[in-house]
């Protein structure tokens, strides 16, 4: 081969040489995005890093290796943590009473004579006398679904003579309850019993000015197939009899009003 051929053959290959570092260069251009990072989704290709120089960003992005010295970011928590008394404990609505009734001046009730349990399970409130109060506690006794009445010979009991309910005066001092279990007891030889509802009250002029009356029914402690007690002249009548009983003296029509009003609070 000549001296001029081999002239003439060096720049070609140096041509050829050129284009094919061109080509190489290009391909690797394609495999890397602007950026030097790869699309999201796909992960990094092997070997493949973060420029050098480039400074630590305290996270690594998906698909990378932590950088040397650096520890992955964690994710923050998500959520905000329970604040400590939150929530708050659940706390019913108050309870409010209501007010009580206006009682006479200088009065001060006494703890027992503020209600009593019923035989029916409610507590009922009672009314309340001043210390120095006249006042007649009336009975109407209740079983077996009957009124205790009792016939008395004229001029004795509170109201005189005639067909009536028990009755008795309070003392002065005493408190209701104790009157009831008193003025049963006394009239009745010992008959016990648990009251049930206030039933009326009236207001009399017995010859020593106005006297206050309040009635209760009282359930009679007895036994239901027991025999109904006697004391005196005693009858037992039901709701039914009370029409043919009103007319025998003058306190019988309050009397049996009285009676009917306790039946209906024993359920009768």
């Amino acid at each position: 081969m000549s001296i001029s051929s081999i002239t003439w053959l060096l720049p070609m290959f140096g041509i050829i040489a050129g284009i094919v570092a061109l080509v190489i260069n290009l391909n690797k251009r394609k495999q890397q995005p602007p950026g030097g990072y790869p699309p999201p989704g796909y992960g990094p290709p092997p070997g493949y890093g973060p420029p050098p120089g480039y400074p630590p960003q305290g996270y690594s992005p998906q698909g990378y290796p932590p950088q040397p010295g650096q520890q992955p970011y964690p994710m923050p928590p998500q959520g905000m943590p329970q604040q400590p008394g939150y929530p708050p404990p659940y706390a019913p609505a108050p309870h409010v009473s209501p007010p009580p009734a206006p009682q006479p001046p200088g009065y001060h009730p006494q703890p027992q004579d503020q209600f009593v349990t019923a035989a029916n399970g409610y507590q009922l409130l009672l009314p309340q006398f001043a210390p120095g109060q006249q006042a007649i506690i009336s009975i109407a006794v209740v079983a077996q679904g009957k009124v205790c009445f009792r016939a008395m010979p004229n001029g004795t009991g509170v109201f005189g003579g005639g067909l009536d309910i028990i009755s008795g005066r309070r003392q002065p001092t005493e408190d209701v309850l104790t009157s009831v279990r008193r003025i049963l007891a006394e009239e009745t030889g010992g008959w016990t019993g648990r009251p049930l509802a206030t039933v009326g009250n009236a207001q009399w002029d017995l010859g020593s000015g106005m006297e206050n009356e309040v009635c209760y029914a009282v359930l009679l402690d007895i036994a239901p197939s027991s025999p109904l007690p006697s004391v005196g002249m005693t009858t037992w009548a039901a709701r039914a009899d009370l029409g043919t009983l009103r007319d025998l003296g003058t306190r019988a029509p309050v009397a049996c009003g009285f009676a009917e009003n306790a039946l209906s609070a024993a359920g009768v």
